[in-house]
């Protein structure tokens, strides 16, 4: 199935397992009531479910303050795949994004969304001088914008929070981050 852009998609079957690039994207046990969802631009493959289009499933932003230091998103950046002990980096001087390559075997959303998180930084830095707790909030803030631009593109709550999972450890730093994502999810999400 092609989908060209965002697309909201029902179903009433008891299950839905969708995969992409021969890996899956979106499983759902489905209660009486039904599921809607939406799906981005992709072509998949529908193994369980019948599924018919409908309206977009328009989920509010998770709440997130105003950048703090804006720089401009770099544009046209070459893709590069290396093994990377910060899993993504975003080289403006060569103009490169270097990605571990752990992201081919996951879900195209995880990847997604440490990029999302990466380009996050261009809104909300920490600098040297900055506090432990300012440090603590940019990184917080990038995973909420990483996660706002997931839904606006077409991504799910529940694809959200599996990204998390995947590509944050489970430190205690890096739990606090997690459990502010999944609350700020719990706001706004809908069940239909």
């Amino acid at each position: 199935m092609l989908v060209s852009e965002k697309t909201g998609f029902k179903t009433t079957s008891p299950c839905v397992l969708i995969y992409e690039n021969g890996m899956p994207f979106y499983a759902r046990d489905i209660d009486e009531n039904g599921l809607k969802f939406n799906l981005p631009a992709g072509e998949y493959d529908v193994k369980k479910g019948d599924l018919d289009q409908c309206e977009t499933v328009e989920y509010r932003l998770m709440k997130l303050s105003a950048p703090t230091h804006f720089t401009p998103f770099p544009k046209n950046m070459e893709l590069v795949w290396e093994a990377n002990p910060h899993k993504c980096q975003i080289d403006v001087y060569r103009n490169k994004i270097f990605a571990d390559p752990i992201f081919k075997t996951l879900p195209k959303y995880v990847f997604k969304w440490v990029y999302g998180h990466e380009l996050g930084h261009f809104c909300y830095k920490a600098f040297a001088w900055s506090s432990k707790e300012e440090r603590e909030q940019a990184e917080k803030d990038c995973d909420i914008f990483s996660g706002n631009l997931l839904l606006m593109e077409g991504y799910n709550p529940s694809q959200i929070r599996s990204a998390i999972d995947l590509a944050i450890s489970n430190r205690l730093s890096s739990l606090c981050r997690k459990f502010n994502v999944l609350d700020k999810l719990k706001d706004i999400e809908r069940w239909k």
